[in-house]
């Protein structure tokens, strides 16, 4: 069971790094991000939500599965650091 929990939580901390605003991967791209392109970056950022929804949602309408690779990683990372 902890090991379900431990996979999960990877997976939640790998989704929030997801450059799209309001996640905090976001927070990131916008500390780094050069003058020139903080005009482009705003746009960005105002369609932010919007492209969290799509992200969550087309996968599934689509029957895509973007969780598998994500998934396999984080059950082998869990598998390495246990000694499993």
């Amino acid at each position: 069971m902890s090991q379900f929990l431990v996979l999960v939580n990877i997976l939640l901390a790998c989704f929030n790094l997801l450059p799209i605003p309001p996640l905090d991967g976001s927070r990131i791209v916008d500390a780094i991000i050069p003058s020139a392109l903080r005009p482009l970056w705003g746009r960005f950022s105002a369609l932010g939500p919007l492209l969290l929804v799509a992200v969550i949602l087309l996968p599934g309408l689509l029957g895509v599965s973007i969780l598998s690779w994500p998934i396999r990683w984080a059950g082998e990372l869990l598998a390495w650091v246990t000694g499993r």
